[in-house]
């Protein structure tokens, strides 16, 4: 997806994907070509949440906007998702309630579109994990690539 096509994040509106949510539901009980379409189309349009915790940040409210800033020097901690013996997965969700049934403790967020999502994935991780609870879906670096380059060889 261009940058000119990147779904606008807009802080007062819930982050949803239900058609990613059931094309990943599907995917996963059929793995079908078809569903494989859907899945892949879903993927691209998606805003995800990433979920951070930001206890030493220094953050400045931005009023009614909903957005805030993060002071220069401030830290914040990803939570990513970790499979025995593996390296690290960056961990995605597709809304509020998906996280929540995953991690119960106070967090905050930031906003990904996907292309977003794929770079940073690809930099930092072994992979994605998007909604642990379920249905879920793991990209392992392969897939990863391929979404992060679409119609491009990886």
């Amino acid at each position: 997806m261009s940058t000119s096509q990147r779904r606008k994040v807009d802080p007062n509106t819930p982050v949803t994907n239900p058609v990613l949510v059931d094309a990943i539901a599907r995917y996963t009980l059929s793995f079908g070509s078809v569903e494989q379409q859907l899945l892949d189309e879903e993927l691209q349009k998606a805003l995800f949440l990433m979920p951070v915790d930001m206890s030493a940040a220094r953050i400045t409210d931005n009023g009614s906007t909903g957005f805030k800033t993060m002071q220069v020097g401030s830290q914040f901690k990803i939570i990513h998702y970790q499979f025995p013996e593996k390296p690290p997965s960056l961990l995605l969700f597709t809304d509020w309630t998906s996280l929540r049934s995953w991690i119960k403790d106070d967090v905050s967020t930031i906003i990904l579109d996907a292309e977003e999502a794929w770079e940073f994935a690809a930099e930092k991780y072994h992979g994605v994990v998007i909604n642990p609870s379920g249905p879920y879906l793991f990209l392992d670096p392969e897939e990863l690539e391929r979404y992060r380059r679409p119609g491009r060889p990886a």
